[in-house]
């Protein structure tokens, strides 16, 4: 059996795919959510760099796929909370 890591190779190129897709396909059903979703990832985003920079977490600039990946985080959250209501139980 191949070795498998957690880190690099396959399975997180797989997890970002189907992350991304998820995603998509959440916003395409909440059309009236994307401009919400965008300007909660800018907050988000903010945030977190400024938390970032403030604390001195690290002595190198992160990368840029961390922000982008956070960006999609308050995106994400955005729209479970704005369409958690209006879900029936069967899609909760």
């Amino acid at each position: 059996m191949p070795h498998l890591s957690l880190m690099h190779g396959i399975i997180p190129a797989m997890v970002q795919i189907v992350t991304v897709a998820a995603l998509h396909y959440a916003l395409g059903l909440r059309k009236r959510l994307v401009a919400v979703g965008v300007a909660a990832g800018v907050v988000t985003v903010a945030v977190a760099h400024w938390t970032y920079d403030t604390l001195g977490i690290a002595s190198e600039p992160a990368p840029w796929q961390l922000w982008l990946w956070v960006f999609l985080f308050g995106l994400a959250a955005t729209t479970v909370v704005a369409g958690w209501r209006g879900a029936g139980g069967w899609r909760r």
